[in-house]
């Protein structure tokens, strides 16, 4: 629950926040707003399974500055619904505005660093707690590829995770969700395969391992996915995690499906199941 808990908030720092509300129509204001300080950089390109070249000299990614926004007024307890109801609208609306940043001035290169580092200490803290999450691997593997500028300290790092991601898999204790970590963990590997033999390509004997390791944790993802539903405990997971669940899948199965067209369109002999 906790990891759950911390993972909400990191999703939405590393997918860029809710969309904060313009500056008010006011020109004297957003005047200010846009002299002030010089206008951000572009955002680095967000979202799960975010590929990357590895190069040696590519700057860090940062997070992107957030527009400024006025402060918003306390919220409202909402008028309608039952007191326990509004009481859980109105925390849900803290939490929002909790997360969303209020000053008028782009961030300091200092304080990018600061939030950088806090957040990252997270996010780690969060994998740790729950290591079968997919949403918590895929942000943590993101964040180990896209925030250091040590080439070997981004692939030791990718590659520990990623392993320890397989092993949680296909480990006796393994679920559903582990099993689809395993299989993005499975992805990536793959992927930093192809990525480091550029501009040529891995054989086939180097692919073999990666492929197998996702088609076999497909295969597992779907029995225990059958066996829940036979069961009658598929039911007892609770809707949204449900839906989390085979929105993710869907959206492994869609990668896995490019990759085996690359894979067959170079002559090499692979499965999907």
């Amino acid at each position: 629950m906790i990891a759950r808990t911390m993972r909400e908030s990191l999703y939405t720092y590393w997918h860029g926040g809710e969309a904060a509300r313009a500056l008010a129509t006011n020109p004297a204001k957003q005047a200010s707003a846009t002299t002030s300080s010089p206008p951000p950089p572009p955002p680095p390109t967000p979202g799960v399974f975010s590929r990357r070249q590895f190069t040696s000299n590519a700057p860090a990614a940062v997070p992107a500055p957030v527009e400024a926004i006025l402060p918003d007024e306390g919220p409202d307890l909402p008028a309608i619904g039952t007191p326990v109801d509004r009481v859980a609208g109105l925390l849900f609306k803290l939490e929002t505005q909790r997360r969303r940043r209020s000053g008028p001035a782009v961030l300091s290169a200092a304080h990018r660093r600061y939030i950088q580092a806090s957040a990252g200490w997270r996010l780690r803290l969060a994998y740790n707690l729950d290591p079968g999450d997919p949403a918590l691997y895929e942000i943590l593997y993101h964040y180990i590829t896209t925030t250091s500028q040590d080439l070997g300290q981004v692939k030791e790092r990718s590659r520990i995770v990623t392993e320890k991601a397989l092993a949680q898999a296909k480990s006796s204790q393994g679920g559903m969700a582990n099993a689809l970590t395993g299989v993005g963990a499975a992805i990536n590997g793959l992927n930093d395969l192809i990525l480091a033999a550029q501009p040529g390509f891995p054989t086939k004997n180097e692919v073999a391992p990666h492929w197998n390791n996702i088609i076999s944790l497909q295969q597992q993802f779907r029995e225990t996915r059958a066996a829940a539903e036979r069961e009658g405990w598929w039911m007892n997971i609770p809707f949204a995690r449900r839906v989390e669940i085979d929105d993710h899948a869907r959206f492994l199965d869609r990668i896995v499906v490019k990759f085996r067209d690359n894979l067959a369109a170079r002559g090499y002999l692979v499965s999907h199941q």
